[in-house]
C-alpha cells in the first residue's frame, strides 16, 4: 500500500462516519478506499490531538487576555 497525504475531502469522510457509526475502523475504511484500517484510527486520533491543542491553546489566550483586562463588576444595591 502506497501512503500518500490526507485530502480535506477524506477527512470529511473520516470524522462524518466516525461520528455516525463510532470507532468501527473497518467500517470507515470501507469508504475510504487505498486506506488502511490502522491509517484511518491514526489520522483520527491525530485530527483529534490537533484540535484538543488547538482548543487549549486558544482557551489559554482567552484567560490571559481575561487577566490583563479584567471585568469589574458593580453592584447597583
Amino acid at each position: 500500500m502506497q501512503k500518500r497525504k490526507w485530502t480535506e475531502e477524506e477527512d470529511i469522510i473520516l470524522m462524518s462516519t466516525q461520528q455516525e457509526i463510532g470507532n468501527k475502523w473497518t467500517l470507515i475504511r470501507k469508504k475510504l478506499p487505498g486506506r488502511s484500517e490502522n491509517d484511518v484510527k491514526n489520522r483520527y486520533h491525530s485530527i483529534m490531538n490537533r484540535m484538543k491543542t488547538r482548543y487549549k491553546k486558544e482557551e489559554k489566550r482567552m484567560l490571559m487576555s481575561n487577566s490583563q483586562n479584567p471585568t469589574v463588576f458593580t453592584s447597583s444595591v
